[in-house]
């Protein structure tokens, strides 16, 4: 647990309204609007926020876990350097600045298509560039060069690092901001709530229980609604029928 101190207006309620709009719980519930967000003794109505300094800016460092993921989608080394940053502005665009080896990616490509080393050198290295220099240049293509050419575009339409900001903002955590000090309901219907998010009618406080059923991993969740309400109910039921007894014997000892 982190706890935030700070004297009164030093911003610690700002800092935390903007991490959570760095990748909020709901896309559309928390966007930054400038007339409301922006500094107020710079804001003006009829002039756009400069692009810098973004609203927000944050530095993240990828673990071992992390890394290993990546590398095995992409290929070994395609991390070129662990730590990157994730900014956001008052137009609501996220950027991140991530460091890649394109041509780790390009190994790792060739790998899975099993060219022999002939094809390997005829295909020009392992930079893309240099693969599409060497066939444009090259009297015939290739069958080996064309299909590492066609499997590239089709893995990486927007090139490797495109792709690999893609799988990292799916690995940074979503934020969730409560304001008014809602709590966890003591009683749950689980069938309530699911008709109501059905229906898109989630309360603040269906909110804060749906948040949180859904960070628990799929087989807790199946108990929680399946068995542990059932074994509650089961272990329970023996005090419901002692306690009676229980207190009238209490009773009956007090009265006399």
């Amino acid at each position: 647990m982190t706890c935030l101190v700070g004297k009164n207006e030093s911003g610690k309620t700002a800092l935390l309204k903007a991490l959570h709009k760095l990748k909020p719980d709901e896309a559309s519930k928390e966007q930054f609007v400038p007339s409301r967000d922006y500094p107020k003794r710079k804001w003006r109505p009829d002039v756009a926020p400069p692009t810098n300094p973004p609203a927000i800016t944050t530095t993240w460092q990828l673990d071992d876990a992390d890394v290993a993921d990546l590398e095995k989608k992409f290929g070994v080394g395609v991390i070129a350097d662990r730590p990157f940053t994730l900014t956001k502005g008052f137009d609501n665009d996220r950027q991140f600045s991530i460091k890649s080896d394109e041509e780790a990616a390009v190994k790792h490509l060739i790998g899975d298509l099993g060219l022999s080393e002939e094809e390997k050198t005829v295909s020009g290295g392992f930079e893309i560039k240099s693969i599409q220099k060497a066939v444009a240049e090259a009297k015939e293509v290739g069958v080996s060069s064309q299909k590492l050419l066609d499997t590239f575009k089709q893995r990486f339409p927007n090139g490797v690092n495109h792709a690999i900001i893609q799988a990292v903002a799916e690995r940074v955590p979503t934020f969730l901001y409560f304001d008014n000090y809602l709590s966890l309901p003591g009683t749950v219907s689980v069938d309530d709530i699911v008709s109501r998010k059905a229906q898109n009618k989630l309360t603040d406080r269906d909110r804060v229980f749906w948040r949180f059923f859904l960070s628990l991993e799929p087989p807790s969740r199946r108990f929680i609604v399946q068995k542990r309400m059932k074994s509650l109910t089961q272990s329970c039921e023996p005090f419901r029928i002692r306690l009676p007894t229980r207190f009238s014997s209490i009773g009956r000892r007090t009265s006399i």
